[in-house]
């Protein structure tokens, strides 16, 4: 009689539960609730297959939506980049959420003008996808403002993968965080192992042997090496068509700046609110000001005079660029660049050489250490806007691009496509198709910008092999230009509140003109000696110390976090 007592409460209990009358279930409809824009009935879960839901959205599991939403992104495209609509790694992500997106992908020759325009406006898409989609000043202009939506609750909420990576790695997280506090930008990682180090100096090796000369290790011995190859025509045409060192202005990776290390302070250049600043022992230090600037300046001079640097440096392109390292008879002596076959090609590669750090005149070795990207991970991977009718599917769904094995392919190609995963778990590359540039193949197939997660360790343990373009960068860079990189650039991720980015704005352009204009012509025709004391004092009529004292401010709010 028990047993048939507990069978019989067992099967009503089973009815109720089916009825939608147990304690979990049970809805007072009365009272509703507001999640986003959908309007839910307060405390109504229904179980399905997929996982509890909250109206429309399930809160775990996938699909994300049971029925298809639509989301408008705006993304900045690469001129090579395949249309994401297209892109396998797109359409299967929306076959498993159920969500549809509407691509805007600007081309980044249009884009900041678009962009302002759009941010300036009403007529806003549902969020903003990938690194370069938006700026730091975006972020702490209109976030505030209310353009974009502080994402930090949800990120709790609706973002597990992400939640767990940002707790994981210090950096990662703090570059989310804006000066109030709150995150209006996802980050973005990607460590290869040398984003800190873009450009290297290489030189023909050829020339050296013909001329019995070596790579130099010293400035002075440097001016010697270039000084023969515009006198002694080594590549043997008759003509006096050889350039001894050429270099590409206002270009970071392509640019002559590290060669000041050689003084003791590398001058760089990024963009007009991050270019001439450097770490030095806690403190922003703005090079050109310095005195071991006029002392490089002084010294490179000599290097214009005597016709040994290409007087293009300050003009050319990056298509003409590299179209110097592909003449007929080869031309170019040394350059730097963040590759070799950037400007020699593929096929002259293997016969430019390395040319570490030199020495300056007291024996000073010091290379940049760039660190606008902080080694690769910046805050800036995805946003979402006030006009977003579901921000928390919106949510759900950039989460799936932090998985470990998607972020994988988002950055480096699609399974089947541009790599194959091996039994051991780790990832091999598929060769480029002929007629390709491995980019080429890569963003075809991929939205390499997107937000994602790949860190160092990915390599170090060998999961994902690199390139092998990858593994000769890294080596040249570990070997030769890591132990002399002890100078930093000002780091991108250190954010200015909304006051202090209109501050900067209103000084930064005319500095930054300034004193590249000066830079270019002491470089070419000499005169900073004489000319140095006035300099200095127009650049403090220019309120370059109270700009320094933002940066700080920036700098140490930064560290604190």
């Amino acid at each position: 009689m028990r047993l048939k007592g507990i069978m019989t409460l067992v099967i009503v209990a089973a009815l109720l539960m089916s009825l939608g009358f147990t304690g979990c279930g049970k809805t007072d409809d009365s009272k509703t609730q507001t999640i986003g824009s959908q309007s839910t009935e307060a405390g109504k879960a229904v179980q399905t297959e997929a996982g509890e839901m909250v109206g429309n959205m399930y809160k775990t599991g996938l699909p994300i939506v049971k029925e298809k939403i639509t989301l408008k992104m705006v993304a900045r495209k690469r001129a090579f980049a395949g249309n994401y609509e297209e892109m396998n790694l797109i359409t299967d992500l929306e076959e498993r959420t159920n969500i549809h997106i509407d691509w805007n992908a600007i081309p980044q020759s249009q884009y900041e003008e678009k962009k302002n325009l759009l941010l300036a406006s009403n007529d806003l898409p549902d969020a903003f996808f990938g690194q370069t989609a938006l700026t730091n000043a975006d972020l702490v202009t209109y976030g505030p403002i209310g353009v974009f939506i502080d994402m930090t609750g949800l990120i709790k909420d609706y973002a597990p993968i992400l939640t767990k990576l940002m707790a994981s790695d210090e950096m990662f997280n703090k570059v989310a965080y804006s000066p109030d506090g709150k995150i209006y930008g996802l980050p973005r990682a990607r460590q290869i192992g040398y984003n800190d180090a873009p450009d290297q100096m290489f030189m023909y090796k050829p020339w050296l042997d013909k001329l019995g000369l070596a790579v130099p290790t010293t400035l002075d011995e440097f001016h010697a090496v270039l000084k023969a190859f515009k006198t002694s025509d080594p590549n043997g045409n008759g003509k006096a068509d050889e350039i001894p060192f050429t270099f590409r202005y206002k270009t970071h990776y392509q640019g002559m700046y590290s060669l000041f290390g050689a003084f003791g302070l590398p001058d760089n250049v990024l963009t007009e609110d991050l270019s001439h600043m450097i770490i030095k022992d806690g403190k922003v230090v703005y090079v050109p000001v310095q005195q071991e600037y006029e002392k490089a300046i002084q010294y490179f001079n000599a290097y214009f005079k005597d016709g040994l640097v290409d007087p293009e440096s300050f003009t050319q392109d990056v298509k003409q660029y590299t179209a110097k390292g592909a003449t007929a008879d080869v031309t170019v002596g040394a350059f730097i660049s963040w590759n070799d076959f950037d400007v020699a090609g593929a096929d002259r590669k293997n016969d430019y050489v390395i040319v570490p750090p030199m020495a300056g005149p007291d024996g000073e070795r010091i290379w940049n250490k760039y660190m606008h990207d902080n080694n690769g991970i910046v805050g800036t991977g995805f946003s979402i806007t006030k006009q977003n009718k579901y921000p928390e599917a919106t949510m759900r769904w950039v989460d799936e691009f932090y998985d470990p094995d998607f972020s994988i392919q988002v950055q480096f190609g699609p399974l089947g496509i541009n790599i194959n995963k091996k039994g051991d778990g780790s990832y091999e590359f598929i060769p480029t198709p002929e007629g390709m540039t491995y980019d080429e193949f890569n963003f075809k197939n991929s939205p390499v910008d997107a937000p994602s997660a790949v860190f160092k360790e990915v390599f170090d343990s060998k999961k994902l092999p690199m390139s092998e373009e990858a593994e000769v960068k890294y080596a040249y860079v570990e070997k030769y230009y890591r132990p002399y990189m002890t100078v930093q650039t000002f780091p991108g991720a250190a954010m200015f509140t909304p006051e202090e980015t209109k501050t900067i704005k209103t000084m930064s352009t005319d500095i930054y003109n300034y004193v590249n204009d000066m830079q270019a012509k002491w470089l070419l025709n000499g005169g900073i000696e004489k000319e140095w004391d006035g300099y200095l004092g127009k650049l403090k009529q220019m309120k370059l110390d109270d700009m320094l004292s933002i940066y700080q401010t920036a700098y140490d709010r930064f560290n604190k976090k």
